[in-house]
């Protein structure tokens, strides 16, 4: 029993506790498809690549998963065997000379740093390299791929467009005043004085700073800022997209996870009934699948009051979400994108 994880979660609300099992459970993924990829002369060659610390932390995450979910412990074998398999199939290869758990440990393997932010493990053989992203999630839920910060979001990933630094600046300036609404009105209706900066210390003191523990009331004057601030962010990206469709969808690809054209995502769907879990399916996404995806891309309407909107894709939906990075009671906000299939 791991009485470490046993202690730490009767200080964890249920959502943290899950977030940790998600943790565990994705790094012992990405251990376990790396090893399944070499044959078992390589297996000591590749321990010796993972420092002692992170060795700790695979054991923690082992022992965690046992003393929560044994079943979910006992299915990633399997789950990374056939994930493993199917890597080797579609590369056409039985083995690799070295596998590098690059997602946690973080190596530098070379110049091109674009890849390692995406890179989980990278498969080397005699004559180049292949790196992959992989994903272990449940069947026909969002899997995230890019979360970055709502104050250079445009600028950054819709550089090659000529309006982009204009827009970014109309979005921060939205974030700022829209924050400051927000803010103006949650004191009116705590009837606590404010100032006009911020949130005061009597109102932090008094309500908590995370979303989802405050009133109903005070949870919908939240949402209308995110909202307010995706509403900009959703005219945006249609009017690059009428003025050039096939740089906007370019600029699109790292927002669905591909980064660098090089990488390819392989993502596992698990399915669970009851106490079992079994495969749903493992996919192959790489750059001739993203560029054949968004051909046909189309805007779903934004719904009033909503904190995102989706873009329809050939098989999936892909969803552009505003949140807070920690607290609502500082202005930083964060772009969550992530994927579904809907087939």
């Amino acid at each position: 029993m791991n009485v470490q994880f046993e202690a730490l979660s009767e200080n964890l609300s249920s959502s943290q506790k899950e977030a940790y099992i998600n943790e565990y459970k994705g790094l012992l993924f990405e251990y376990l498809v790396a090893k399944n990829c070499l044959d078992e002369n390589k297996i000591d060659q590749f321990y010796l690549q993972i420092p002692p610390h992170f060795l700790v932390r695979l054991h923690q995450a082992q022992e965690a998963l046992r003393f929560h979910d044994i079943a979910l412990y006992n299915f990633l074998n399997t789950a990374a065997h056939s994930t493993s398999e199917m890597i080797k199939n579609n590369l056409q290869k039985r083995s690799f000379e070295e596998v590098i758990l690059e997602g946690k440990l973080r190596s530098d393997y070379g110049p091109n740093n674009r890849v390692k932010s995406e890179c989980d493990i990278l498969l080397l053989d005699s004559h180049r390299s292949y790196p992959l992203s992989l994903k272990f999630c449940k069947k026909n839920s969002f899997v995230n791929t890019k979360s970055g910060g709502v104050k250079t979001f445009l600028g950054k990933y819709f550089a090659p467009f000529l309006g982009a630094q204009v827009a970014q600046k109309e979005l921060n300036q939205v974030v700022e005043e829209s924050f400051s609404h927000m803010a103006y009105k949650l004191h009116q209706l705590a009837g606590i004085a404010y100032d006009g900066v911020g949130f005061s210390t009597e109102f932090k003191n008094k309500y908590s700073e995370l979303p989802g523990e405050v009133p109903a009331e005070f949870q919908k004057i939240i949402l209308q800022f995110y909202h307010c601030v995706v509403k900009v962010i959703f005219f945006h990206f249609k009017s690059m997209a009428n003025e050039d469709f096939e740089l906007f969808c370019a600029n699109l690809l790292p927002l669905c996870g591909l980064l660098d054209p090089h990488l390819s995502q392989v993502i596992c769907h698990y399915q669970k009934s009851h106490k079992n879990y079994s495969i749903g399916e493992i996919k192959w996404q790489d750059l001739q699948f993203f560029q054949n995806e968004l051909k046909g891309l189309k805007f779903q309407d934004l719904k009033e009051g909503n904190a995102s909107f989706e873009i329809l894709t050939q098989n999936n939906i892909l969803q552009i979400r505003v949140k807070p990075m920690n607290v609502y009671t500082v202005p930083g906000l964060k772009v969550n994108c992530s994927l579904k299939d809907f087939n």
